[in-house]
């Protein structure tokens, strides 16, 4: 019984020694494997990422555009690219093949794309081909805006007297429509819709003579190109600096003013003016935060494949998306814990194995 519990307790211990020295036999790469770039662009806030034989390596001006890698050995392949460049404003030039058994230098150079000239807007082409600009100048009209006539609707529903409500209000470029609400003295409700274009928020409304009130927020529907805000809501206010919801006569044969409407926006509870760059820019960048996402987990996929996630097209609801290189971080840091988390429980194993051959052993040469 005592020569089969020492067998025992020197096998787990072999087995134990075999196992550190092969941990150690998979991790003896060749140290100093030179990336360096050569950042022709100027642009020290570029970031390039480099695949060594699938090993993620991030070049910038923080780490003086070199990296030593401790790589495998062998000759591996190289992929690089410059992080978010999804337009193509970079080119990089590498060997797609290095040969690392003695330690070696990657170069890359990065450039900028030869389709993309600094000449500037003076050499640009002109927009119609005649030497003139097809840009709205609101400087070009009396009021800022061009006579493209009124929007024109009959809500009188046929009655006997009736006038004209004359509105204007501020346009909004991100917005395709604003509906008004009025009430009359009867409480019936009649909805004004409000196009940018061609009218930008101009119209006039033919109702039934009487008393009628303002009443409620703006019904917005956005432009295409623009991005909605859901965290934002609208309220309708008058430039001149009177309340909205107060009341108005419309006399017949006769024509009312409300000239000075506007729409502004309630952001956590306090009331701004309504900027459409801020919706335009917002739909700019989410546009362009999918499209990185799509190449960072296009990029990952080919050089990446046991770390890289399935690509998903990003839905305008998926805030994920919102973040570039959140999966990169995920991905890149749940491989760096299964690397460190496997071995461990190894020997740990091993080590409670061992623990119990050992008590296996004394229990069975105790002295009574």
């Amino acid at each position: 019984m005592r020569a089969a519990g020492k067998r025992a307790l020197c096998t787990a211990a072999s087995a134990f020694v075999i196992l550190v020295n092969g941990m150690g036999q998979v991790t003896a790469f060749a140290g100093n494997t030179n990336i360096v770039v050569d950042n022709q662009t100027g642009d020290d806030s570029i970031e390039v990422e480099v695949s060594v034989g699938g090993v993620p390596c991030i070049l910038s001006a923080d780490t003086g555009f070199r990296y030593n890698l401790d790589a495998v050995p062998d000759i591996v392949e190289v992929d690089a690219r410059v992080s978010g460049d999804i337009y193509g404003y970079y080119d990089l030039a590498y060997e797609p093949e290095a040969d690392l058994q003695d330690g070696g230098i990657i170069r890359i150079t990065v450039s900028y794309s030869s389709q993309f000239g600094d000449e500037g807007i003076e050499d640009a082409p002109d927009l119609n081909g005649a030497g003139e600009s097809n840009i709205w100048d609101p400087a070009m009209y009396d009021d800022g805006l061009p006579d493209t006539g009124m929007e024109e609707f009959d809500l009188s529903d046929g009655a006997a007297e009736t006038g004209t409500l004359v509105i204007q209000c501020q346009p909004v470029n991100a917005f395709d429509e604003a509906v008004l609400t009025i009430v009359d003295e009867d409480y019936k409700t009649y909805q004004i819709p409000l196009h940018m274009e061609p009218y930008f928020f101009r119209a006039k409304v033919k109702l039934p003579a009487g008393k009628y009130r303002e009443s409620g927020a703006p019904a917005i529907t956005f432009n295409e190109s623009a991005s909605k805000d859901t965290s934002l809501s609208y309220v309708w206010a008058h430039t001149g600096g009177a309340a909205f919801g107060g009341f108005f006569d419309i006399h017949a044969g006769e024509e009312t003013p409300m000239k000075d409407l506007a729409i502004r926006t309630v952001r956590d509870g306090e009331i701004t003016d309504t900027d459409s760059r801020y919706y335009f820019n917002k739909k700019t960048y989410e546009e362009e935060s999918k499209a990185v996402q799509k190449s960072d987990a296009e990029f990952q996929k080919k050089n990446y494949p046991d770390l890289s996630l399935e690509i998903q097209e990003p839905s305008d609801d998926d805030s994920l998306y919102t973040n570039p290189g959140i999966w990169e971080k995920i991905v890149m840091t749940a491989a760096a814990l299964v690397k460190v988390l496997i071995p461990l429980a190894l020997v740990a194993v091993l080590g409670i194995g061992v623990r119990a051959l050992h008590k296996k052993y004394k229990d069975n040469n105790r002295m009574y």
